[in-house]
């Protein structure tokens, strides 16, 4: 049986919703009530907190908003990359230009392109997610 500490809960709950910048009327509001925006951002909260030090980020800002998706870019530049190796995969490449220290790209199972940020070209990356 697992026991929750009620004051410990609510204080997590404060502070990310501080940190994440998460728009809820009350702390208490269920996440699927919340914008799709704000709901990427608690995953990151939830993310954020488990203390990982790698993470794997499949597309997280896929089917948000402009003003959301900087907001997540932001989190994961700004927090996540603090504390821990950060593996995104996007399938286009503005998300991976704004945020990445280096980008490999991967044609049928094989790497066709390994770009450091002062290298980023993006027409060699279109060229290597072609395959040429």
């Amino acid at each position: 049986k697992i026991i929750v500490n009620k004051r410990n809960e609510k204080s997590l709950v404060e502070k990310l919703i501080d940190n994440f910048e998460i728009l809820t009327s009350t702390p208490e509001e269920e996440v699927e009530n919340l914008s799709g925006g704000n709901r990427q951002k608690v995953l990151c909260g939830r993310v954020g907190s488990t203390k990982a030090v790698v993470l794997l980020l499949d597309e997280p800002t896929k089917g948000i908003d402009i003003a959301a998706k900087a907001s997540v870019l932001k989190i994961i530049k700004e927090k996540f990359s603090l504390t821990a190796g950060v593996i995104i995969t996007s399938p286009g490449i503005d998300d991976l230009l704004a945020i990445c220290d280096r980008i490999l790209v991967l044609f049928e199972g094989k790497i066709t392109g390994e770009f450091k940020r002062t290298d980023f070209d993006e027409l060699k990356i279109f060229r290597a997610i072609q395959g040429l």
